[in-house]
């Protein structure tokens, strides 16, 4: 018997609210047409209680079910990070560009402060090319745009070296 009594007041809020929508419509073909589309809308909530068996039911929801804000912060924060390492290792990468023309790759170690401000502790650039001469214009480069002068490592085939 209650969901017969919730039915007819969804019926009765829907119907109030769909009188009300059309007097607020302008004359015209649009008026027309919203028309079709609420008695078709009116005909779905009268015939929606005959297919299903939980009727108007919505899920159950408690509060243990949402995440707790402890965990909210740690994942907010390892994003934050993330994009932090991804906007610094894109700066390199245009920097780099400008300098290599071999292969090269950065590694960047950020984090971030209680004020949520990001600190690059560490940048590692593996740099495959013969000319030491760019180590030092790397450095000099991406200490500049950072403050922190990085550490290039220089590739020659196999083997590494400072």
């Amino acid at each position: 018997m209650d969901k017969i009594k919730e039915w007819a007041i969804m019926l009765c809020v829907v119907s109030v609210g769909c009188s009300f929508l059309v007097f607020l419509l302008p004359d015209g073909n649009l008026k027309k047409t919203a028309d079709i589309v609420i008695n078709l809308f009116l005909l779905s909530v009268v015939i929606i209680p005959f297919f299903g068996d939980n009727g108007f039911s919505f899920p159950d929801i408690s509060i243990s079910d949402l995440p707790d804000e402890e965990d909210y912060m740690n994942d907010f924060n390892e994003y934050y990070v993330a994009s932090g390492e991804l906007t610094v290792r894109q700066q390199m990468n245009e920097i780099l560009n400008e300098i290599c023309t071999k292969e090269f790759s950065v590694d960047v170690l950020i984090c971030n402060d209680d004020d949520g401000n990001f600190i690059i502790s560490e940048i590692q650039i593996h740099v495959d090319t013969s000319d030491f001469s760019k180590v030092d214009l790397i450095k000099n480069k991406v200490g500049q745009h950072t403050g922190i002068i990085p550490e290039v490592k220089v590739v020659n085939g196999d083997s590494e070296s400072d």
